[in-house]
């Protein structure tokens, strides 16, 4: 009876090892498993006129929200702003974008970002393409070489358009690199600013608005916590303006 009792214990035992490697073996493999990702929302397609566009331009866009937009970071440059190497994110970024307007007209509006010698080029290849240039001004003090916001406008379709801003487009980049356009820096330059912030330039980069836009560019330097509550106190009066009964007509 003994012997019995043993051989039944000896069967239990290896029983319960094969169900225990069985139950490793599939929790194992469930862990080998590719984690099941949440579906995503579906991106809508990119109308047809759009990749023409991008064809045209020979670059690439996203499109959302029924817009398509074409960055144009000037990734080429090495940029300092008092001082600070600063990261083509920073603001640096030059983009293109297009949308429907009325009555089917594509809407164009830009920012290039560019360098001293490529100022008068890129508008010349712009206005002679029947393109507006709507702003030209900084977006910094202090920065190494000198760079310049040039905002544009246009109307039309939007395969015209991508062909009349191009040539402007095409200029953007060429005129020698990282070092040109780059003044000699005088004392007053290099110079850096003392912490806290500051508003290198404010304007109006669009016409015939209404209500009249303006876009203020700020810069600052400091602990992160003095930085954070100075531009929450800035962030604060979001909202509190009214409009001019006057603003956004033409000449304004």
């Amino acid at each position: 009876m003994r012997l019995g009792w043993v051989r039944v214990a000896a069967i239990v035992c290896v029983a319960s090892s094969a169900v225990g490697i069985r139950v490793t073996q599939a929790q194992q493999a469930q862990q080998t498993q590719p984690a099941q990702q949440a579906p995503q929302a579906q991106t809508p397609d990119m109308p047809s006129e759009y990749k023409v566009v991008l064809q045209t331009l020979g670059r690439q866009g996203d499109f959302k929200a029924n817009v398509l937009k074409v960055n144009i970071p000037r990734s080429d440059l090495s940029v300092t702003v008092a001082g600070v190497k600063t990261p083509t994110p920073f603001g640096f970024g030059g983009w293109v974008a297009m949308t429907k307007g009325d009555g089917g007209s594509e809407v164009m509006m830009g920012d290039l970002v560019l360098l001293e010698d490529e100022v008068n080029p890129v508008m010349s290849a712009l206005l002679d393409n029947g393109i507006d240039v709507t702003a030209l001004h900084n977006h910094f003090f202090w920065e190494q070489p000198r760079l310049f916001y040039m905002h544009v406008h246009g109307m039309g379709s939007a395969a015209d358009l991508a062909k009349k801003v191009k040539p402007a487009l095409d200029l953007i980049g060429k005129k020698g690199g990282a070092s040109a356009g780059a003044a000699p820096t005088t004392a007053a330059q290099a110079k850096p600013p003392a912490a806290g912030a500051s508003a290198p330039a404010a304007a109006a980069t669009q016409i015939n608005t209404q209500p009249t836009v303006f876009f203020l560019h700020y810069w600052g330097t400091g602990p992160a916590d003095k930085l954070a509550t100075g531009f929450r106190a800035a962030l604060d009066e979001l909202g509190k303006g009214k409009p001019s009964a006057h603003a956004g007509g033409a000449g304004h």
